[in-house]
């Protein structure tokens, strides 16, 4: 029983020191978000972090792991024929935290190396975005919604390309606008050049 306690004394403290971490990435930016603010922020020392996260780029690897693992459960309870909508969402929700942004995608670039700790994990999801879209355009395409002549796997794979690289720009232009654009590259992949959801539910407006 003690050791129960401890356990789940332990997963909550680990869940409050990824949650600090979080909102203080998001307030200061990752580069300048130490160890030892982020432990100050939590209500505790330095040595509680490194205890249940080993060094600085371990925590920030949890972070950005839970960071996608929601985005990655929403799509896995909306199932392909909504993947689109999904991936806009996760798109607007990254840019509203532009210090979790900056870090996902400075690890991603760091992961190229193959034997870098969070390789598998940004490879794998790539992969798995990648195919969450090209079902959902598969599934417009059976509708009749999504273009006929499209390649949804190229097209699921140059919209990935294109969303990153458009937050990549806005870091360094805060004026782009992300989500036009990211909303017109959608809208260009249906029939009449204007996405409409892929599978409408009656009982509730989406």
């Amino acid at each position: 029983m003690p050791a129960r306690r401890t356990s789940a004394k332990g997963a909550a403290r680990r869940e409050q020191i990824l949650a600090t971490a979080l909102r203080v990435i998001g307030e200061q930016g990752f580069r300048a978000a130490t160890l030892r603010g982020i432990a100050r922020a939590a209500g505790m020392e330095t040595a509680h972090v490194l205890y249940y996260f080993g060094s600085r780029e371990g925590l920030l690897r949890e972070v950005i792991e839970r960071w996608d693992a929601g985005a990655t459960a929403t799509a896995a309870a909306a199932g392909g024929a909504d993947a689109l909508e999904v991936y806009a969402a996760a798109v607007r929700r990254n840019l509203s935290v532009r210090g979790a942004m900056h870090l996902h995608l400075s690890f991603a670039a760091e992961a190229v190396d193959a034997d870098h700790a969070a390789h598998t994990f940004f490879r794998d999801r790539f992969a798995r975005t990648e195919r969450g879209i090209a079902d959902a355009l598969c599934a417009g395409q059976e509708a009749g919604l999504v273009r006929a002549d499209l390649d949804p796997a190229r097209a699921a794979r140059l919209l990935v390309a294109l969303a990153d690289g458009l937050q990549l720009q806005s870091l360094m232009d805060t004026d782009l606008d992300v989500r036009a654009d990211i909303d017109a590259a959608l809208d260009d992949l249906f029939t009449g050049g204007k996405r409409v959801p892929l599978v409408p539910t009656h009982d509730e407006p989406r």
